[in-house]
């Protein structure tokens, strides 16, 4: 895989089974419990810092006491609306990766169909690797790609798995540190608590191979979003009073509808999530100018390359 070191941006190779990958100015980034761990000494300490407050959060909310049959999520956990969802995104990421394979394979002898149509992916905010294990079992080259290492709620939680893919911690507000391009680019979940949103999603689409897709999971679009705004003030004050801050990356915390036209001009299509119809129901009968629009709109983004 190549990439750039996030110190000085020069190029570096991770080889299969290397424990350490060093740039030509002699940044080295080492390899813990199957991670690497592309980050600068600084910026390591403040998502270890960050990681601790999500779990003294976690803790106080009792939701890590959750238990999970990670094997076979997400249908392992489909009567939780959350995973509804998702199970609903896995089929749709299924899709968009069949017509890359389709379109690849055409036009192909049968001595190069199998290598054109193995696709290489990766799985942005890849949380606790449940796309990155569907999508490694469908034969998807995949990368995961996180923040954060936690053991239930990060990278580390491949050690619940049987199957292992590659991973890798690093800034993912920094597309430039993946040198190389991808067939399929999943952003999972969650741009809504990142800097600049539309902006970083166009820094992402660079890293789309020629006939590649690129696919945005989680997209909720309010109109009015005042009250969206109020959430994410009452989950940071309840984080701050547990002794964690919960937003640092100064995301806004939600998109609205400017947002949504900037995703058309960038060449994204925009598609209902199906498994969120009520929540996509009520935010329609709301459009009504007499009322408070206060439920989003639940949306997927998808962008093809051109190949």
């Amino acid at each position: 895989m190549n990439l750039r070191c996030p110190s000085c941006m020069g190029a570096m190779r991770w080889a299969n089974g290397a424990d350490t990958v060093s740039c030509a100015g002699g940044h080295h980034f080492g390899v813990e419990d199957e991670v690497l761990r592309l980050l600068t000494p600084q910026r390591r300490a403040q998502l270890d810092a960050f990681g601790a407050d999500v779990r003294r959060y976690r803790d106080a909310e009792g939701l890590s006491a959750q238990t999970l049959d990670f094997e076979r999520l997400p249908a392992s956990a489909i009567a939780d609306p959350q995973w509804r969802e998702r199970a609903d995104d896995l089929a749709f990421v299924r899709r968009v990766a069949r017509g890359i394979q389709r379109a690849r394979a055409a036009g192909s002898d049968a001595a190069t169909a199998a290598q054109r149509t193995t696709l290489t992916g990766l799985d942005i905010g890849a949380f606790n690797g449940w796309l990155s294990h569907n999508l490694l079992c469908d034969g998807v080259d995949i990368t995961a790609v996180d923040l954060f290492d936690d053991d239930d709620f990060g990278l580390g939680a491949r050690r619940h798995f049987h199957r292992r893919w590659r991973a890798v911690q690093a800034d993912v507000c920094t597309p430039e540190l993946f040198a190389g391009d991808f067939d399929l680019v999943v952003m999972n979940h969650g741009v809504h608590f990142l800097p600049d949103p539309t902006a970083l999603l166009a820094r992402w689409q660079h890293r789309v191979a020629p006939g590649g897709a690129m696919v945005v999971l989680g997209l909720r679009i309010y109109r009015d979003g005042r009250a969206r705004r109020d959430e994410v003030d009452a989950i940071a004050r309840r984080g701050s009073a547990s002794g964690a801050t919960l937003f640092p990356l100064a995301g806004p915390g939600l998109l609205d509808v400017d947002d949504a036209r900037t995703l058309r001009r960038l060449g994204f299509a925009l598609r209902p999530t199906a498994a969120r119809w009520k929540g996509n129901l009520r935010a329609i009968l709301q459009l009504s100018p007499m009322l408070r629009s206060t439920a989003p709109v639940h949306l997927r983004a998808v962008y093809r390359r051109p190949g």
